[in-house]
């Protein structure tokens, strides 16, 4: 293996684990309440960049595509829109969408299609932790609430969590120990 090839999976590597990095780096900050006491969580502007990338990736290839008028084009182009369209979206729509707000009291949670949805601590029947999908699961009677761990401030929500009810972030298996301070 020459120099080049190391050098091109070392600048790889780093293109890609870079932004992992920082938002693993950013779901473990600490964040301030406001003055009303509610904390407010959105997710990693990096999902923002990553989403738009996505989308302009999309557009290009299909401007590409339209100006060749070439069939084998169109044909990559497709297969280009549906691998950035069913990635670059959904990324695009947890940034956009995805919140958190939340006090001693109570949880306001829009998900990732912009669904809104309130519930209190006492009502929290079970938490469950997905390492796979990086998703706390809140379990309230027969509804389920996903809140992704790329939050920034995911720790403050997981020390508020393990103040509010039984659960902690040792028992779920939580990679971030929750710090309210």
């Amino acid at each position: 293996m020459g120099w080049e090839e190391l050098l091109s999976f070392v600048l790889i590597g780093l293109f890609a684990g870079l932004p992992v990095w920082y938002i693993h780096l950013k779901s473990r900050q600490v964040v301030e309440p406001d003055d009303d006491g509610k904390y407010h969580l959105r997710m990693n502007r990096t999902y923002q960049v990553l989403g738009y990338a996505s989308l302009a990736i999309m557009i290009v290839f299909l401007a590409i595509a339209i100006y060749s008028n070439d069939r084998a084009m169109f044909e990559l182009t497709g297969l280009i829109l549906i691998l950035f369209g069913t990635i670059g979206a959904p990324i695009l729509l947890y940034y956009v969408n995805h919140k958190v707000h939340f006090d001693d009291h109570e949880l306001h949670i829009t998900d990732w299609l912009g669904e809104d949805n309130m519930i209190k601590w006492s009502e929290i029947d079970q938490i469950q932790y997905n390492r796979f999908s990086g998703k706390l699961n809140i379990i309230c009677g027969q509804q389920k609430f996903c809140l992704h761990q790329h939050l920034v401030g995911f720790k403050t929500l997981v020390g508020v969590m393990e103040e509010q009810t039984q659960f902690n972030a040792q028992d779920l298996k939580i990679p971030i120990k929750g710090d309210r301070s």
